[in-house]
């Protein structure tokens, strides 16, 4: 109900705010009501039904994340482990795909890191064992080497004032004998205590040459061809020249050894056209090495010749470890051998060019 009340006009005839007369109004809201609600309900309808659809797609989603992790996992898993899921764990407890399928991933990673921490504590125990070692032979090495050059000098003078032939050349014999243990000895020094690479600009190919020119002449008495190919990307980097030259000259007195009656060793040169990385190879066509004995040709002390020390490899991959690099032996019995040297860019970066060192 609403009054009316004298305004405007009606004040002429009655007094101000007068209540005038009164009226009453009714309105049917009804349908209104009733589609505002249908349309609340439809609403939420499909406000339930895209939140059931939201929530099936993210399901399916991260299921088929899930089934391709599980699938990646698998991929990376050990060699020769089984990847069949099992449906029981080892509880007894029976497991659905998923989770089956879970389980085992985290069974074969677990097992793969056991692995790779025994493999580490065994890396580490032959190390404490090889320092060891070098500190004894460093210490028998020093012991024996000063005797020795005294006695080198007492059979020098013999030699000298000997009048007999015959005797001369025995001393002379003796001297030799004598020689190859102060190798032996220096052998021994430089696997105990190597030096630190000393890196300078270094022309490889120079290097090489030079390297080989001491050892030419023993590989032509033993009717052995040598060939040499430095390929043109090879020029100047900065490395020890000491330690390659001493690498290369015991890697093919090594190859040279190898072969009994006349063959081939060939010597290679190359440098990564991504990496920079600088690669050497030394191959004979030697009767090669059983892979059983890879690992064991690196140990010091460790040879199949009967003359030999067994510290020539082992002093080359102490080396070659020294300067930041790797090398891996590539052989099968009857098929010859290959030693690859690889010296990383960190430790062999090329030399700058003329026009930057003149500038």
């Amino acid at each position: 109900m609403r009054r009316f009340r004298s305004e405007g006009a009606c004040i002429e005839c009655h007094p101000p705010a007068a209540t005038l007369g009164a009226a009453t109004m009714q309105l049917d809201l009804t349908d209104q009501m009733g589609a505002a609600h249908w349309s609340l309900r439809r609403n939420l309808a499909l406000l339930i039904a895209g939140w059931a659809l939201l929530v099936g797609a993210v399901n399916i989603g991260l299921g088929s994340m899930t089934r391709r992790s599980l699938a990646r996992l698998q991929m990376h898993a050990v060699p020769g482990e089984s990847k069949t899921p099992h449906s029981e764990d080892a509880s007894g407890l029976f497991l659905d795909p998923v989770s089956a399928e879970l389980y085992e991933s985290l069974r074969v990673l677990v097992e793969s890191q056991h692995s790779r921490e025994a493999e580490v504590a065994n890396r580490l125990h032959r190390a404490e064992h090889m320092a060891s070692l070098g500190q004894l032979a460093a210490g028998l090495a020093h012991e024996i080497k000063n005797p020795l050059a005294g006695i080198r000098g007492v059979i020098e003078l013999l030699r000298d004032e000997s009048e007999d032939e015959s005797q001369r050349n025995l001393f002379e014999q003796i001297v030799t004998e004598l020689d190859r243990v102060n190798r032996t000895i220096h052998s021994l020094l430089s696997f105990a205590r190597p030096s630190l690479p000393k890196r300078i600009p270094t022309d490889v190919r120079g290097l090489i040459e030079d390297s080989l020119h001491l050892v030419r002449p023993n590989l032509q008495k033993q009717n052995i061809t040598l060939d040499v190919e430095v390929a043109s990307n090879v020029d100047h980097y900065r490395l020890d020249p000491t330690h390659i030259r001493h690498v290369l000259v015991n890697l093919v007195t090594n190859a040279a050894d190898a072969i009994e009656d006349g063959g081939n060793i060939s010597v290679r040169a190359v440098t990564s056209p991504h990496t920079n990385d600088l690669f050497l190879s030394v191959t004979d066509d030697g009767p090669g090495i059983a892979p059983r004995l890879h690992d064991k040709i690196f140990e010091p002390f460790y040879t199949t010749k009967f003359t030999g020390t067994g510290l020539g490899l082992a002093v080359v991959a102490s080396l070659v470890s020294r300067s930041g690099g790797v090398i891996e032996v590539m052989s099968e019995p009857g098929s010859g051998t290959t030693f690859f040297v690889m010296l990383p860019d960190e430790a062999a970066e090329s030399e700058p060019t003329k026009s930057e060192t003149k500038g």
